[in-house]
């Protein structure tokens, strides 16, 4: 069953990157190409989702840059073997110019691998 999400005045596919403890780090698209990361509460997640509901309209617990994804999310998404499916469109930040954080994301994928290897 596709998942979506109610967000910004409309309905927007979703992924579901990761679920650490008692939350749930999601990414949907934007019409105008951009994504976003999303850390919604489980306990509404698993409220809101089913099989007979597809639409999730729990208001998300906070929103998250991709400059500042906390290593143990990334760790989850290693263990889950998502960490490649995270779309990463550059960044706007001052002064117009984009910044592409793909390159500090790598370095902590590679942290990651290195501690579930060592397990």
């Amino acid at each position: 069953m596709r998942y979506q999400i109610y967000a910004n005045q409309g309905y927007r596919a979703f992924m579901t990157l990761a679920i650490v403890d008692d939350k749930v780090l999601i990414e949907y698209e934007m019409p105008e190409g951009t994504s976003v990361l999303k850390v919604i509460p489980k306990a509404r997640y698993d409220q809101h989702l089913g099989p007979e509901r597809s639409t999730l309209y729990a208001r998300a617990e906070r929103g998250m840059p991709y400059s500042q994804i906390p290593q143990y999310w990334v760790n989850a998404m290693v263990a889950l073997g998502v960490h490649d499916d995270l779309t990463f469109y550059p960044q706007k930040v001052s002064y117009g110019q984009l910044v592409d954080y793909r390159a500090r994301y790598q370095r902590q994928i590679e942290r990651a691998k290195l501690a579930l290897t060592s397990i």
